[in-house]
Order: C-alpha cells, then sequence, then structure tokens
C-alpha cells in the first residue's frame, strides 16, 4: 500500500523521550528519535513506535487538570536538554488486549508552543469530523434488573464516561417493567434525532430493542408482519449491546467478549455489522423474531423449567441447499435447534453451531435424533470443548432459508403447550398410538417460551445493523 503524505509532522515530546510523530488521513504514528552515540550499548534498547489507525481514535483533547503535575516532573527531567514543554495533548484510542478485549489508552505528547499544540488538536478532530461512520446521539436504554442488577452500575461507571470523552450525547431510559423499551421504540421514540439505539442488559434486553425498531419499520412501511412470505424493510438504525446478562449470547458471538466497555468502544468507533433475523410465524400469524437459538425438545424445555429459577441468575444453566426445493425429514427427535449465529458465550466457547455466519441470509438447522442419554450428554459436553459435536450419527445438520414444523397432533388448531419435564426431549401424551392428541415440548425464541409447537420460519437477510465487527482474528 503506498504511504499517504502526513497532513501534520513534528517533533514533541512523550514522557523524557522526543519522539517524531506524524498524522496522515489514515494514521496516527509516533516513534523515539535515536540520539547519534559512538558507542554500541551492551543491552539493546526497544524502539518506541505505535502506529494507530485515525478510525480508532476516540478522542484528542487538552488533558485535565490532574495531569499538570505529572507534565511538571515531565519538564524537569527534560530540563538537562533545555526543553521547555509547558503545553501538551492527549489522544485516546483504542488498543486490543487479550480474549478479544478493547480498552480506551491514552498518550500525552508535550509541545513547546501553545500553538503548536492547539493545530494538533484541531488537525486531528477535523479527521475524525469526516468519519460519518460514528454515531453522535444515542438512545440508551437500561435494564435494571437483567443478569445481577448491575446495568445501571455497569452503565454509569465504565461506559457513561467512555461515550462522554468520545463527545456522543445520549438521552437513557432506564426500564421499568418487561417490554418497556419495546413498546416505547414501537410508538414513541423519535428515532431521526439518534445515530443508533443501545440497550444495557442481557440477550432479553437486546430482544425487545429488536422487536420494537423490526416492528416500527415495517408499520412505517406498511409491511404485513402477519405474512410468512412477506418482505420485510431492513432497519436503519443500529443496535448497540452493553453486556450486562447472565449469558450475554448475542454480544459474544458478534464482539468476542462480554465485556462493557470493549462494546462501549466498537459504538463509539461506529462499526456496522449486518445480521440476520428469522421471523417466526404460526399459520398466518406472526409469533416472534429470533436472531440467535431457536429450539425445540431439549433447550425449549430446559429453558421452560429454569425460568422457575431465575434467582439463580447464569448458574441455572448448568448442509443443504433450499434453492431446490423443500426437503422432508420425519423422526423421533430429541432436539430440534435453528441457529443464526454461532451462539458462542463464555460457557459454549464455539457455540452451538460454531460456522453458523451471522449475515449469509441463512440459518443451521440442527437435528438430534433419538438417541441414548449418554450419547446425548457426549454431544452436549462436546460445546464446552474443541471436538466436533456434529461428529454423532444421530445429529444432523443443515444449512437452509425456510422451514416448517409440525409435531404430531391431530387437532385443527395447535393450542398452547404447557410442557410435562423429561429428562431429555419431547414428551408427547400417549406414545402408543400413531395420532398424538397433544404435544407437550416447546419451543424457546431467544430466550422466551413459545406458546405454538407448528411453526413456519423464515431467514430475513440483514434485516438488522449492529455496533459490531464480527469476532476479529487474534494476532
Amino acid at each position: 500500500m503506498e504511504e499517504q503524505p502526513s497532513l501534520i509532522s513534528s517533533k514533541l515530546f512523550l514522557k523524557n523521550r522526543q519522539v517524531e510523530v506524524a498524522l496522515s488521513r489514515a494514521v496516527l504514528t509516533w516513534k523515539e528519535i535515536k540520539e547519534s552515540k559512538n558507542r554500541i550499548p551492551l543491552i539493546p534498547q526497544a524502539d518506541l513506535s505505535h502506529a494507530v489507525p485515525v478510525s480508532e481514535i476516540v478522542a484528542v483533547h487538552k488533558p485535565e487538570d490532574e495531569d499538570q503535575p505529572q507534565m511538571r516532573r515531565t519538564q524537569k527531567k527534560n530540563k538537562e536538554s533545555s526543553q521547555f514543554v509547558p503545553y501538551a495533548f492527549t489522544v485516546s484510542y483504542v488498543r486490543r488486549m487479550k480474549q478479544h478485549q478493547w480498552q480506551c489508552s491514552d498518550v500525552t505528547f508535550l509541545c513547546d508552543s501553545r500553538g503548536l499544540c492547539e493545530q494538533w488538536i484541531q488537525v486531528t478532530n477535523e479527521q475524525l469530523s469526516l468519519l460519518t461512520n460514528r454515531p453522535k446521539s444515542l438512545l440508551v436504554y437500561i435494564n435494571p434488573c437483567g443478569g445481577k442488577q448491575r446495568g445501571k452500575r455497569i452503565y454509569e461507571q465504565k461506559v457513561a464516561p467512555v461515550f462522554r470523552q468520545a463527545g456522543i450525547f445520549t438521552d437513557v431510559i432506564v426500564t421499568e417493567r418487561a417490554n418497556h423499551a419495546r413498546d416505547h421504540l414501537r410508538t414513541e421514540a423519535n428515532l431521526d434525532k439518534y445515530d443508533g439505539v443501545v440497550c444495557v442488559g442481557g440477550d432479553g434486553m437486546f430482544s425487545e430493542i429488536l422487536h420494537g425498531l423490526v416492528i416500527r419499520t415495517q408499520r412505517d412501511h406498511d409491511v404485513d408482519q402477519n405474512r410468512p412470505d412477506a418482505e420485510l424493510v431492513s432497519c436503519l438504525s443500529r443496535i448497540g449491546i452493553i453486556p450486562a446478562g447472565s449469558t450475554d449470547c448475542i454480544c459474544f458471538a458478534t464482539v468476542g467478549t462480554n465485556d462493557p466497555v470493549t462494546s462501549a468502544l466498537h459504538i463509539i468507533v461506529g462499526d456496522n455489522q449486518p445480521m440476520d433475523v428469522c421471523s417466526v410465524h404460526h399459520k398466518d400469524s406472526f409469533l416472534r423474531y429470533s436472531v440467535s437459538l431457536l429450539g425445540y425438545g431439549f433447550y425449549g424445555d430446559l429453558l421452560a423449567d429454569s425460568e422457575k429459577k431465575r434467582w439463580l441468575g447464569p448458574a441455572r444453566y448448568d448442509l443443504s441447499d433450499s434453492n431446490k426445493g423443500w426437503n422432508v425429514v420425519r423422526g423421533e427427535f430429541i432436539s430440534v435447534n435453528s441457529a443464526c449465529m454461532s451462539c458462542s458465550c463464555p460457557r459454549c466457547p464455539k457455540g452451538l453451531s460454531p460456522s453458523a455466519h451471522l449475515a449469509d441470509g441463512t440459518t443451521d438447522l440442527i437435528l438430534i435424533k433419538k438417541c441414548s442419554r449418554m450419547n446425548f450428554f457426549r454431544h452436549l459436553f462436546r460445546h464446552t470443548n474443541k471436538q466436533d459435536q456434529f461428529d454423532h450419527s444421530f445429529v444432523e445438520v443443515h444449512r437452509v432459508k425456510k422451514f416448517h414444523f409440525q409435531p404430531k397432533v391431530d387437532s385443527p388448531e395447535d393450542q398452547s403447550y404447557h410442557p410435562e419435564r423429561t429428562a431429555c426431549g419431547p414428551k408427547f401424551s400417549n406414545p402408543k398410538i400413531s395420532n398424538y392428541s397433544t404435544a407437550v415440548s416447546s419451543w424457546t425464541c431467544d430466550g422466551e417460551i413459545l406458546h405454538h409447537a407448528a411453526i413456519q420460519v423464515s431467514v430475513q437477510h440483514q434485516l438488522i445493523r449492529l455496533f459490531a465487527r464480527g469476532i476479529e482474528e487474534q494476532q
């Protein structure tokens, strides 16, 4: 790549070292200026050099008052070289840490004149202003009850200061009831005022934001969501997720970590990750949208039981081508799962479906046929290690755009389902007859129980966008 010309370049001081600092349209660099010496040091000195993409600069500003003593100490160290540097500016930027975490780091440069200092601040801010993908105002919803009830504290202590540093205006709403955020987005929120919507909470809170935005968008464009074949309109507002829930599966699968500061920095730099959404219907009635796990049998029944134990927090969770037409699979299954993303989380690092793509217009349909409890346990255990959880004769995986599921029910109307708990898998009222009168297993849709078992699922290609970039390769 051809090196871009510098917009500004100067010899400045960083701590007690003189450095050459240069800013181009793409990158800020600084490197130590070594003094020529006649002798070769016995211990080689490491170069002080660094490069930061302009797109990952959070802000540039004059140091706060508490930084001035450090500046004076630096001046004292530089008296030997007759340098007087009373002016300084600080660059805050993204620094990558281990396990996909980001942190906001600061570097303070010392200048020998006020004019040079202000010139650096002006030129750098001009380049930041050209980054039009960055949000300037955000609508923030905080769930005070999610996870371990840490949402408000996490936002105020870890996220709000970084937003203020980046110059982002925020309107904050602390939700007071279930579906408060969804209803506000559907009816009251003036979305034209904001560059994005941020949810502080877990996967349930994200689901509220998702439903509010998607339903609002379809209503504004006169789209009938009850039609299973309706082509939905993509949402313009990006969604940011500040994780503060039990598992934070969606954040973990789209950023690589459930660290709140990392998520805040992805929002600040204006990341843009399109994402598929599954629409779920029962006959000609819309039920819900799903972005992670849609599960029937084991996972649905497990979730229905776990809802009674929410006070325990996280501890309660202890390929075919559709274009060729419809394929039909019949049989007895312990579990039927649909995953639009990997569904990775700290407890399941590779996820339910490791190769599932966030935005390719398909979902991975995973069928677990009837098998022994020991074999099913082996399948589940492989989700926690690096072994292939699909490498079993009783597991099928199909990459599809749509699917229909029909349990063995002879009633003309699919009734509400209240599952009887079993060790694993669906249980029917009378297994000795061919026409089953009542199915008692449940579907879970992103953590919520569906009240119908017969469903139709369609993947809506890139229906929403997140302030994320997918999981980066570790350097």
